[in-house]
């Protein structure tokens, strides 16, 4: 069949290429059917007048052979797909069906005979064919005309049974074995798709019709308002039971025993124009007007086309009526160009022949033709569309020429016979039918129709003219500017962005409410979590939209939309930021957050002060343009405000951890933590109690002060509890505002601390806007230094004062292998050979923290060597077959003796001692838990002979097990005043560095003991608790002070009086040794005379009671003692 026609092209599609849709809609977007005007899926005619029932096979009314079956899938045309429904009397498609107010997008199937309504452009379907044709195996895949999105569901979101909205995921159906079935129709078949689910296992997705219930029930409520507003044939609302449901099921062994639904491509019926249908441009963009284009270039008429058109009723009114034949009903359309019509004009384009030798009239644009009815007939036209084909066929209502008798008398055509009747072909010398209406078909060809074509004249030019349907001539292309502007959907993967509306960010204010802002010049928004919104991926192509830092509500949840780089969403239910919700149809710039610390802090946007909060202080810097080094200090009034300098320190106290905000992907789960703040005390073990309260007074702003937990007991306040919330930034550094929570364990956010109302810190409420500025603080670190620490490669002697005298503390006398630690007087002159003089090692520094040392007397150090068996230790390996030997030093260790038995105890303190021991490679070794004991492990035991090196023997020392670093083996010189270094306590046990619960050196009658401290229980550690003062340690004067030096520390089992005497300590008394016949007085540390005698001999034992005794020898200094 060769026919002459138009085709109605989308401008935005290529013929055969899916892909080739144009995605141009933006938020400007409208849609561009609603629930009625738009041209219906039977046509919009009542019964589709372009068929003629009576012919069979079935033929248009012009006699062209017209078959819905298809036998083979063409990739260009535009099929509907039925369903077999034998429950409707008429045969059923399948649309897809666009909820307006959401944007989403379902499937129904719907009648497309008699009265029933549906949009023809939502039942045509691109069909893809995903192998080469008639080759088995492949796959289905089909792009609806109207919205230019596949079939296909989200598996990971479908639930069986369920009318599910469109989206992203499986779109690739098996269907028939192949595109092609030769002869035969395509029939009746199943759509389904098996794939591999989330949990991998194989499942089966197919169509069936919706069940009523009270979902589908509200879509298709909905739609009846927001969509198309089907009806049935018999002029009634489609049901929910016409939506599609989406099936879900196990494979079957057999899928034909799944109860899917049954479908099969057609081709739409073809049906005559209307005026509306030309205007809306068949339902695609624009409204109005249409423009024929000519695809064949130099064809001379090409430009007559080539213009806007508006199409109106015919220039004569029910042509039925004026021209007595009902065939003429739909010839009704008229095509104005401006001032000028679209016709056949009277004029041929050879006139200098006859017209039986050239026929071929002109196509013009002109003035209305005027005079008769048969006149107005050349501007006149029956417009057919075949919408599988996408193609027009243009009928004029009158192409009738002169014939050759009245072109040889010169008559007006005004006069002859086509002006004033349709000519019909062979009848009076008549030599063109006017129309297909009086046109007779030839005996080789059925179709009897008359309409535009090209021809080739004499001279060879090609021109649009008018002719009768033939085998012979040749059809021109030719298509009206038609566009479908499709919706292209955003994809996300779930991560961290940010949104702006133009220049402005879409951000979170202090109370979470929306709002639009930008960042100052001391802002970074990379700090500010407020300002970022994490996207999760829902499903294959949804996203849930959440403020990073608030978390609720989502602000969006659906589909997003893109073009030329902006973002938006279509879903009128989203009424903007005042409802904590994107907007609908706003243009947004969506960027990933790129800043790392937003990536990956779990503590984002929050201050968080560490877990040595024991240890660290605190500074806070007011963040002003108008000022700097501004801090904020306590006045005499102990209120707080920004003045000049550091005057006052914090210490942070934490109140509770609380998570918060939105986590996808590999984001850190958020959390802040919350604090109570400490007014520093005077020194460093005072205890002033100051902490910042709000303070709520009748009439007057509310507004912070320091006051003891006493005070605020009384004024029936809590502490205030603060997070600390990035804000600006000061140079490089963040800073921060006082973010007042309600103090209970949901640390729920309740206020800001702010300067602005008042100049000093005062309440200000959450809720605040742009142009409002916060108090800011940056955050420091303050230098207070709470432990010394010493110089590497010295020596401490460590002593307390007492009036102008420094007592130290030395190993006092006892065996060769162990001596208590003990305390003598530089005041009482010493014997020669006394030296308190102690090695020290830094075991570990604590960050520079809390470094830890180990004392020792009587060291010696070993280098590393080699070792065998035979010859011992060497330097070097002269035998050639010696191991490595570690080197190793050897003393005696200074440790408190908290777990030995009652022997180590004064007056039921620990005492402590230095204990034979071994360090090397960082490992401490002690000797001996008992080294009173006769049977106690020593170092000479452990030692080879002198003739293998006399170094502890490396098999021995292998067996011997090191202790763990820290209390009771290690010490720490703990700080009592800012600033000064010279004066510490000698701290042996804690429970964490800077801690209060824990052991000290004190002084009890003379005697070095472990005084300890437990602080009490709850939200701070605060000096005080159940096991005596901080004013116990300090009673007896055991503040120490050191110096340092290079001399060798040795022991001090027995003191040298001058000349030869000697003192030394044994149970129960002392032993004198070379004083015979002089007077030996003994004193307590009181100056009180427990003993004095005239000693008979050089080793003279005098009883004494235990503790710290003065001995002095007639002629000679006297010397301290402690005695067990």
């Amino acid at each position: 069949m060769n026919k002459k026609f138009f085709t109605l092209m989308a401008a935005a599609l290529v013929t055969g290429s899916v892909a080739a849709q144009n995605y141009d809609a933006g938020t400007d977007f409208v849609y561009r059917l609603g629930t009625t005007g738009y041209t219906n899926i039977v046509g919009s005619g009542a019964n589709n007048p372009t068929l003629d029932p009576s012919s069979s096979p079935l033929a248009t009314v012009t006699g062209a052979e017209w078959n819905k079956n298809v036998m083979k899938i063409n990739s260009d045309y535009w099929y509907q797909l039925e369903v077999n429904d034998p429950s409707t009397p008429a045969a059923d498609v399948l649309i897809q069906e666009r909820d307006e107010e959401t944007g989403k997008i379902y499937l129904r199937v719907v009648e497309k005979d008699g009265t029933a309504t549906a949009p023809l452009t939502a039942s045509l379907w691109k069909i893809e064919y995903s192998k080469e044709d008639g080759v088995s195996g492949g796959y289905f895949s089909f792009v609806n005309k109207e919205t230019g999105y596949k079939l296909s569901f989200d598996q990971l979101l479908a639930t069986s049974g369920n009318v599910e909205a469109l989206s992203k995921g499986v779109s690739d159906w098996s269907w028939y074995i192949n595109n092609d079935n030769g002869a035969t129709a395509l029939g009746w078949t199943p759509l389904y798709s098996v794939y591999t689910d989330a949990n991998n296992k194989k499942q089966v997705m197919y169509l069936d019709k919706a069940t009523a219930t009270a979902e589908s029930n509200a879509i298709n409520t909905a739609l009846a308002t927001n969509g198309y507003n089907c009806q049935t044939s018999a002029s009634a609302p489609v049901a929910a039971t016409s939506l599609v449901a989406v099936k879900i099921s196990d494979v079957p062994a057999n899928i034909s025993s799944l109860n899917a639904l049954e479908i099969k491509p057609v081709m739409a019926a073809p049906f005559f124009m209307t005026v509306d249908d030309f205007n809306n441009r068949l339902d695609s963009d624009g409204d109005g007007s249409f423009k024929f284009t000519v695809e064949e270039t130099n064809v001379i008429g090409e430009g007559v086309l080539e213009q806007e058109f508006v199409a109106e009723e015919g220039l004569v009114a029910n042509p039925e009526t004026a021209f007595g034949n009902a065939d003429y009903e739909n010839f009704n359309l008229s095509f104005k160009a401006g001032a000028n019509y679209l016709q056949i004009s009277t004029e041929r384009y050879e006139e200098n022949k006859l017209p039986s030798v050239s026929p071929s009239v002109k196509v013009i644009a002109a003035a209305a033709p005027t005079g008769s009815d048969y006149l107005k007939a050349r501007a006149m036209f029956r417009a057919t569309y075949f919408p599988s084909e996408d193609r027009v066929f243009i009928e004029p209502l009158n192409a009738g020429i002169m014939t050759d008798k009245e072109y040889n008398d010169g008559t007006l055509f005004a006069s002859c016979a086509a002006a004033t009747s349709f000519t019909v072909k062979g009848t009076n010398g008549q030599l063109t039918s006017a129309n297909s209406v009086v046109n007779e078909a030839v005996a080789d060809y059925a179709e009897k129709s008359v309409s535009f074509t090209t021809v080739k004249l004499s001279d060879g030019s090609k021109v649009i003219t008018v002719a009768p349907a033939s085998k012979d001539g040749f059809a021109i292309t030719t298509s009206i500017e038609q566009a479908f502007s499709y919706l292209q959907r955003a994809e996300f993967a779930s991560n961290l962005y940010t949104i702006k509306d133009g220049s402005e960010y879409i951000v979170c204010n202090f109370a979470g409410d929306m709002q639009l802002d930008v960042p100052t010049e001391n802002q970074n928004y990379d700090n500010m979590p407020a300002t970022m919104w994490t996207i999760e991926k829902k499903g294959n192509e949804q996203v849930i939209v959440k403020n990073r830092e608030f978390g609720v509500p989502t602000v969006f949840e659906g589909q997003l939309y893109v073009k030329d780089g902006k973002y938006f969403a279509i879903d009128k239910t989203y009424a903007g930021l005042a409802a904590k919700q994107l907007n609908d149809r706003e243009a947004y710039d969506i960027a990933a957050v790129t800043a790392n610390n937003a990536l990956t802090s779990a503590d984002h946007g929050y201050y968080n002060a560490g877990d040595k909060l024991l240890v660290n202080k605190f500074t806070f810097e007011f963040n002003d343009n108008l000022v700097d080094d501004h801090f904020l200090n306590l006045t005499d009034g102990n209120f707080f405000v920004p003045t000049k300098g550091v005057n006052s320190y914090y210490e942070f106290y934490e109140a509770g951890t609380v998570a918060f905000g939105s986590q996808v992907a590999s984001l850190p789960a958020l959390s802040r933590k919350a604090y109570t703040v400490k007014v520093l005390d005077e020194t460093l073990i005072d205890n002033d109690k100051t902490w910042i309260y709000q303070v709520e007074e009748n009439g007057k702003p509310t507004y912070y002060k320091a006051m003891t937990e006493a005070e605020g007991t009384a004024a029936n306040l809590k502490k205030a509890v603060f997070f600390f919330k990035s804000d600006e930034v000061m140079g490089e550094t963040e800073t921060y505002v006082l973010i007042k929570t309600d103090g209970t364990t949901a640390n729920t956010a309740i206020s800001q601390a702010s300067l602005e109302s008042t100049s000093k810190l005062a309440y200000d409420d959450l809720n605040n806007i742009p142009s409002e500025p916060s108090s800011t603080f940056a955050i420091a670190l303050a230098d207070v230094q709470l432990y010394r620490d010493l110089t590497a490669e010295k020596t401490v002697k460590f002593f307390l004062k007492r009036g102008a005298a420094n007592e130290y503390l030395y190993e006092g006398n006892g065996s060769e292998t162990f001596g208590f630690l003990g305390l003598t007087s530089e005041g009482v002159h010493q014997a020669e050979g006394y030296n308190p003089s102690m090695a020290s090692f830094k075991v570990n520094d604590n960050a520079g923290i809390m470094p830890e040392f180990l004392f020792a007397v009587d060291t010696a150090t070993v280098a590393d060597g080699y070792w065998c068996d035979i010859h011992g230790y060497e330097v070097t390996d002269p035998c050639g077959h010696a191991d490595p030997y570690k080197g190793y030093m050897t003393g005696r260790f200074l440790i408190n003796m908290k777990n030995y038995g009652k022997d180590y105890k004064f007056e039921s303190y620990d005492r402590l001692g230095f204990v034979e021991g071994i360090y090397q490679n960082g490992k401490l070794y002690i000797l001996s838990n008992d080294p009173l004991n006769e049977d106690a492990v020593t170092l000479a035991s452990l030692k080879v002979s002198e003739e293998k090196g006399g170094v502890i023997d490396p098999a021995k020392l292998a067996a011997l097990s090191s202790v763990e670093m820290g209390s009771p083996y290690t010490f720490s010189l703990r700080l009592i005043n800012r600033g000064d270094e010279e004066n510490f306590f000698i701290e042996s046990e804690r429970v964490a560095a800077g801690s209060f619960t824990g052991g000290w050196i004190k002084v009890q009658n003379g005697c070095p003991v472990i005084a300890r401290h437990t602080a009490t229980t709850g939200s701070s550690e605060d000096h005080e608790g159940g096991k005596g003062d901080i004013d116990e340690i300090m009673r007896d004067a055991q503040i120490f002070s050191l110096s340092e030096g290079d001399d060798v520390p040795t022991s001090n089992e027995a003191i040298d009086a001058e000349s030869t005497v000697k003192v030394v300590t044994v149970n129960g008394g002392i032993q004198v040794l070379n004083a015979a016949g002089k007077t030996v007085t003994v004193t307590n540390v009181l100056g009180q005379t427990v003993a004095s005698t005239v000693v008979s001999s050089d080793n003279a034992t005098i009883a004494t009671p235990a503790g710290v005794v003065v001995v002095a020898v007639e002629g000679e200094a006297a010397v301290k003692a402690i005695v067990k």
